[in-house]
């Protein structure tokens, strides 16, 4: 992703509200920038990410539908930009993620987005 665009993306983060209330977080893991690369896996389902979105809402009552609002906002607006996404919740090493982006036990990791500029050229079983 460009610097351009990841300042973008997350700047239009920073100003994501929901309707519920409820206090959401949506992380940027950058798999790929830093001296020890990490390894998140997400189960064969997509190749080469090198950057995540990750939500992580308090567990109460709407938190789901708050990080789900939240994220889908997220989501378009990375489309409006030209980047790809595809929301994942079953198909990630769930604890990989969880560890990455520190989630406490009264929280919820519900889902997951690769984020980035497509590929020209997809492989079968793969996005």
């Amino acid at each position: 992703m460009s610097a351009e665009d990841k300042e973008k993306l997350l700047r239009y983060r920073d100003g994501i509200t929901n309707p519920f209330g409820i206090p959401v977080t949506i992380h940027l893991i950058e798999t790929e920038s830093s001296e020890q690369p990490k390894k998140l896996g997400t189960y064969g389902v997509i190749k080469g990410a090198g950057s995540f979105l990750g939500v992580v809402v308090p567990q109460a009552p709407l938190g789901l539908e708050a990080a789900g609002y939240a994220m889908e906002e997220l989501v378009l607006y990375a489309a409006h930009l030209g980047l790809g996404t595809c929301w994942l919740a079953a198909t990630l090493n769930r604890e990989a993620f969880t560890q990455e982006m520190q989630v406490r036990d009264d929280e919820w990791m519900p889902a997951i987005s690769p984020v980035g500029y497509p590929a020209e050229k997809r492989s079968p079983g793969a996005w």
